[in-house]
């Protein structure tokens, strides 16, 4: 669409000006997707590629994906993934590599359990700052 009407610089003006005001409203009740996804007993990792925009004279372009962003971030964390944003895939996959070969399973059972279906948070704490925590951030006792 730019390259054909690369001669007016208006209308490019005005497409630019109409991207401003570009957003997706999302309708999710991230709370509810958090714990789902946290009481699933499985671990997502969320890797963002981005890339630069292409420098292209008088042309602006912005990245218009940050409200899904959000909510794929805070599902990962809910379940205890990596979360990484990179150019380059090769070294993204690398992060997550490390990271899954290197942990611990820790298994506990609450003492006063009640399956009421309500959910109970996790929180986990370690002495030490050399250390990670990746976990899944609750569940549902059913």
């Amino acid at each position: 669409l730019v390259s054909i009407y690369q001669d007016d610089p208006n209308l490019i003006g005005q497409i630019q000006d109409l991207f401003q005001f570009y957003q997706r409203e999302t309708r999710l009740n991230i709370i509810k997707l958090q714990r789902a996804f946290a009481d699933s007993s499985i671990v997502l990792n969320f890797l963002f590629m981005h890339k630069n925009p292409e420098n292209i004279s008088g042309v602006y372009m912005r990245e218009q994906s940050e409200d899904v962003f959000k909510i794929f971030t805070d599902i990962a964390k809910a379940t205890g993934g990596v979360v990484d944003t990179s150019q380059n895939p090769d070294a993204a996959f690398q992060t997550v590599a490390k990271t899954v070969e290197r942990y611990y399973l820790l298994y506990y059972s609450p003492s006063n359990y009640v399956a009421d279906g309500s959910f109970h948070q996790i929180k986990i704490r370690i002495k030490g700052r050399d250390y990670r925590l990746y976990y899944r951030r609750g569940y549902f006792a059913d």
